[in-house]
C-alpha cells in the first residue's frame, strides 16, 4: 500500500484505532499505536521498528520501548479485536481455521528460536514458529489470535527464558494444545464458529480432535488415509487423479457433502491471511529479543490486518455485489476441482 493510499485512509485508520484508547493508560504511549499501525501499512521493504520510526520521524528507541517496556494492556487489545469480530462480522456459516506459520531468524536471542522445520523455507532452519486462529465469514477473513510455540530446549532452560522475558508459567506445549487455548480464548470472548478446519498435522492428533468434540465444535480437518474415526471424506483432484486428500469430521451424518467440501477446502483463507500479514503488514519483520515485544507485535499485526480486511471488504462491496464465497483467484465457490 503506497503513501498516497495511506494518507487517504489516515482518518479512517485513526478512527479505527481510537476504539483501543482505553487499553493505554498514558496518552503519549497511546500515540505510538498510531505510529506503529500506520507504519505497518506503509509500502517499505522492511517494516521493522527502525524503518517505521524513520518514516514517522520519531526516535527508534522510543518505538522499541513502546513494544517491550511501556505499560499498556495488550491482552485488552486482543479482547477488543475479538469483540469487534464477534459484534460486526458474525455469520451463521463462519469458519475458524487453525494453522501455524514460521519466520527464519538469525542468532539465538529471539524468543523460541532454534533449528527446526520452518514452513516458510520448507526445511530445517533457524527460526521461530507461531500458532494462529483465523476467522472467515462470507467474503471476510482475518487473524484472531496467535501465540509463540516454545520448544522443549527453551522450556528446559529457564535462565534463558527469563533473559528473554518469557514467564515461568510459559512452558513447552504441543502446538495442538496451543491451538485449543486460542480457540477457548475466542469462544470465551463470544466468537462463534459454525465450523473449524485445520491441516493434516492437527487432524492426526486424537487428543486435539477429541478436545474439539468435547467442546461441541463441528470440524472438517485434513488427516491421513489410515484414520478411522468419525466420518472419513476422501477427495480426488479431477485434474490430477493421483492427488488424493483425506478429511475427518464430527458433523452429523445428514450434513450435505457440499458443506463438508466447502469447509474442508477453506484453509486457503488462513494462508491468505498469513500472506497478507507478512507482505502487507510485516508480521515476520519483528526483530525484538523480548517475549512481550513479540506478543505485542503478533497482536498489533492482527489489528492492522483487521483494518485492511475491513477496508478491502468495503471497497469490494462498492465495486460489485457479493453473491458467493470468494476464492483466492476470483469469485469461486472453491479453489479446487474435486470429487468426493
Amino acid at each position: 500500500m503506497d503513501a498516497l493510499t495511506i494518507a487517504g485512509l489516515k482518518p479512517e485508520l485513526e478512527q479505527f484505532l481510537a476504539r483501543f484508547d482505553d487499553c493505554f493508560a498514558r496518552r503519549d504511549t497511546r500515540a505510538h499505536l498510531t505510529t506503529y499501525g500506520g507504519g505497518q501499512l506503509l509500502n517499505v521493504e522492511r517494516k521493522n521498528v527502525e524503518a517505521m520510526a524513520r518514516e514517522a520521524g520519531v526516535p527508534v528507541r522510543t518505538l522499541q520501548e513502546f513494544l517491550s517496556q511501556h505499560k499498556w494492556n495488550e491482552d485488552l487489545v486482543r479482547q477488543r479485536l475479538l469483540a469487534m469480530v464477534r459484534d460486526e462480522h458474525a455469520h451463521e456459516h463462519s469458519i475458524g481455521m487453525i494453522d501455524e506459520t514460521s519466520d527464519d531468524k538469525k542468532g539465538d536471542k529471539t524468543p523460541g528460536v532454534q533449528r527446526q522445520h520452518l514452513g516458510c523455507s520448507g526445511k530445517l532452519d533457524n527460526g521461530i514458529v507461531t500458532v494462529h486462529l483465523a476467522y472467515a465469514a462470507d467474503d471476510f477473513h482475518c487473524l484472531l489470535d496467535g501465540e509463540l510455540f516454545l520448544p522443549q530446549s527453551w522450556s528446559d532452560n529457564r535462565p534463558r527464558c527469563r533473559e528473554a522475558g518469557i514467564p515461568d508459567t510459559m512452558v513447552y506445549r504441543p502446538k495442538s494444545e496451543i491451538a485449543l487455548e486460542l480457540y477457548d480464548r475466542a469462544r470465551k470472548a463470544g466468537v462463534n464458529f459454525a465450523w473449524l478446519t485445520f491441516d493434516e498435522w492437527y487432524g492426526a492428533k486424537p487428543a486435539f480432535l477429541q478436545g474439539l468434540d468435547d467442546r461441541g465444535q463441528y470440524f472438517v480437518g485434513e488427516t491421513h488415509g489410515r484414520f478411522g474415526l468419525w466420518q472419513l471424506l476422501v477427495c480426488r483432484n479431477v485434474t490430477n487423479p493421483t492427488e488424493v486428500k483425506y478429511f475427518i469430521s464430527n458433523a452429523p451424518p445428514e450434513t450435505p457433502t457440499e458443506t463438508l467440501l466447502l469447509v474442508a477446502f477453506s484453509r486457503w483463507r488462513v494462508e491468505r491471511c498469513f500472506q497478507d500479514d507478512k507482505g502487507e503488514v510485516g508480521l515476520d519483520h519483528d526483530e525484538g529479543r523480548r517475549y512481550i515485544g513479540l506478543k505485542r507485535h503478533l497482536i498489533l499485526s492482527a489489528v492492522s490486518l483487521l483494518f485492511l480486511a475491513r477496508v478491502d471488504q468495503q471497497l469490494r462491496k462498492k465495486k460489485q455485489g457479493m453473491d458467493s464465497l470468494s476464492g483466492p483467484h476470483g469469485d469461486l465457490r472453491c479453489d479446487h476441482l474435486i470429487v468426493a
